[in-house]
């Protein structure tokens, strides 16, 4: 998962998970779920990120979940001096093993100390479940980001070396959660709080036949080891980048877990997906637009916290005068981008609906309506898939667009 790993939007990703695992062991079978809270624990907050994490699974899943892992006082404790054993027994008797949000390197410093790697490994061979978002997701592939010592202390990017899950469907690849983040507003946080920049410098030290597998915020990809497929749920999208190309599934696509192997091995790759040729050229012509969409995010987050409902409504329509005014029609990539933007903006209204009253029907309108402009423009520069797209994303967040000789006009499902 690339984030919102308990976020309600999110429920219907772990159900299924949890459907299939309970055919696998019957009916009758009670499931053994344990939280690795191991990426977390050095946080002031842990008692309250595990209670959260256990009320979650319980009222919305009805599945009893075992917080793990856990110290009772970090200051006083050696982060490596702890019971290997008994997080390897508790993890080798639960068949769904569920981590989140936290450090990647910190969590990687006390598994692979142990026998959790291969426990991981060893569940997946015989039919269980590991449902990893946010940081734990980072620690799947070969290659792992260390976020907080890049992001927030200045290091040189560079890679650890990561669980290597991933090994079981044969991809050398780097997990990359919160791929589309784009909290920086005024710089890019895309990739995980990396940026391009950061990206494009560790991707020249990954080795020949690597992959990026990207993973979009509220957003999963269930693999499926016994069918050998892969599929993709959520808000957003999972982009498969190989040198030189980029793929990318979208929510509800299916596909075999060859495509990645054909994908990474310069083989054929599935013709039905999106298929963008790398182009640096083409990125930067695109970039300075794109910028100032989330410039214009930034700025209406704030002047939505700061309660100025008129402005902020001003603040989409200057974002409808940097879509008409962009050259980014025929660009797929970017087109998703844009979508992405104004869909946040939209979740952040209905994340205080109820304090917005009657303001917020009026800024959701705006923010719709410029969905379905750029809809048209999708339309007319022939991307009827990016148009479909904003059709489902607007579904996805209860709003329907209704179609007509008069126009578009949009309703909130209640």
């Amino acid at each position: 998962m690339g984030s919102g790993e308990i976020a309600p939007n999110m429920v219907k990703v772990h159900r299924k998970i949890i459907n299939d695992l309970t055919k696998s062991f019957g009916q009758n079978d009670k499931l053994r779920a344990v939280s690795l809270a191991t990426p977390y624990i050095f946080q002031e907050n842990l008692q309250e990120l595990s209670e959260k994490i256990v009320s979650y699974f319980q009222i919305s899943l009805n599945l009893e979940i075992t917080p793990i892992d856990i110290i009772d006082n970090f200051l006083s404790t050696d982060h490596l001096n702890y019971n290997q054993d008994e997080l390897a027994r508790q993890t080798y008797n639960a068949n769904f093993i569920f981590a989140g949000p936290g450090s990647p390197s910190f969590a990687l410093s006390r598994w692979e100390a142990g026998q959790l790697p291969n426990i991981l490994n060893d569940k997946l061979k015989q039919g269980g479940a590991v449902v990893f978002s946010s940081a734990a997701a980072l620690t799947l592939g070969n290659y792992t980001v260390p976020v907080y010592e890049i992001y927030k202390s200045g290091a040189k990017p560079f890679w650890l070396k990561g669980l290597n899950l991933l090994k079981l469907i044969g991809l050398n690849a780097a997990v990359i959660p919160h791929f589309n983040n784009a909290e920086g507003g005024t710089h890019d946080t895309r990739f995980c709080y990396l940026g391009q920049t950061r990206l494009n410098y560790l991707k020249d030290q990954m080795d020949e036949g690597s992959v990026i597998l990207g993973i979009d915020e509220h957003t999963a990809v269930i693999f499926d080891l016994d069918n050998q497929t892969f599929e993709v749920c959520g808000l957003g999208t999972f982009t498969v980048e190989a040198p030189r190309n980029t793929i990318i599934f979208n929510s509800g696509d299916k596909a075999s877990i060859d495509d990645l192997i054909a994908i990474a091995t310069k083989q054929v790759r599935p013709a039905a997906k999106t298929e963008i040729s790398w182009n640096k050229d083409s990125s930067a012509n695109n970039e300075n637009s794109t910028d100032n969409l989330e410039s214009h995010k930034s700025k209406f987050k704030e002047l939505l916290a700061n309660k100025q409902y008129s402005n902020a409504g001003r603040q989409a329509a200057l974002m409808l005068d940097q879509l008409t005014a962009s050259n980014f029609a025929g660009d797929y990539k970017t087109l998703k981008r844009v979508v992405s933007t104004l869909k946040s903006m939209i979740l952040n209204i209905f994340d205080d609906y109820n304090s917005l009253e009657h303001n917020s029907e009026a800024l959701i309108s705006n923010l719709t309506e410029l969905l379905a402009k750029t809809r048209d423009i999708a339309r007319k520069s022939g991307n009827y898939e990016v148009a479909d797209l904003i059709r489902e994303e607007l579904l996805n967040i209860n709003i329907q667009l209704n179609d007509s000789p008069s126009g578009t006009t949009w309703t909130i499902l209640k």
